[in-house]
């Protein structure tokens, strides 16, 4: 089927858009990649935060006692 619909390639069923090592991950809602660019964070507003800018601001709120921001 994804032979079918890409129409061309391998036809595997997942693609790999990118790879990395240190992942924050949270629920289904959200991975951030703390070494590589990785980012898809659902509902999240990023703004101009800088890549590394988000990994500090998402390690703080993961430690904190409140999981808001």
């Amino acid at each position: 089927m994804r032979l079918d619909l890409a129409g061309e390639g391998t036809g595997d069923a997942l693609e790999i858009k990118r790879e990395g090592t240190r992942i924050i991950s949270w629920s289904t809602r959200g991975q951030l990649g703390v070494e590589s660019r990785i980012k898809a964070i659902t509902g999240f507003k990023e703004n101009d935060y800088e890549h590394s800018e988000l990994v500090t601001l998402f390690k703080d709120v993961l430690k904190s006692s409140e999981k808001y921001f």
